[in-house]
């Protein structure tokens, strides 16, 4: 059964440690520097222990320690505020902590990978009416928030 793929939502990860686990830390200047700072993994995110930068069109990618690994987003979120390590979180989870000054935003100049929202449905003429009728529902309700840059 061929699906149709949406995307609904493109956000980039955004490396971010508190305050607190950065003053008991060497300075971070490069990607491979995470090597040696405690790093926060989640599979659900990321689906490996590798963290990807893009450096002069090149996919790098930086193998990290997974001193904790969990299975979900805020559990992640929330370990990061406390000082538990660095975070590799999509830019929406960590945008208002950012601006509050409760998380750093670690590397700012070196563009990371991005995490996406789809959307995958049957063709039109293989869709039953219970389907079309709940991905219109979703688009038209949820059109402004999809829609932010």
């Amino acid at each position: 059964l061929p699906l149709v793929k949406r995307n609904l939502l493109t956000e980039p990860f955004v490396l971010v440690a508190s305050a607190g686990y950065l003053k008991t830390r060497q300075p971070i200047h490069h990607p491979e520097q995470l090597q040696e700072h405690t790093c926060l993994y989640a599979d659900s995110l990321t689906h490996s222990r590798q963290w990807a930068f893009n450096e002069d069109g090149q996919v790098r990618l930086i193998n990290i320690s997974d001193n904790l690994e969990v299975s979900d987003t805020n559990l992640l979120f929330d370990a990061a505020k406390m000082g538990m390590g660095i975070a590799y979180l999509p830019r929406y989870v960590v945008e208002s902590s950012v601006r509050s000054g409760q998380l750093v935003k670690l590397l700012p100049n070196h563009q990371t990978a991005h995490w996406m929202l789809n959307l995958y449905y049957p063709e039109l003429k293989q869709m039953d009416q219970g389907c079309v009728l709940f991905k219109d529902f979703f688009l038209n309700t949820y059109r402004d928030q999809l829609s932010k840059p």
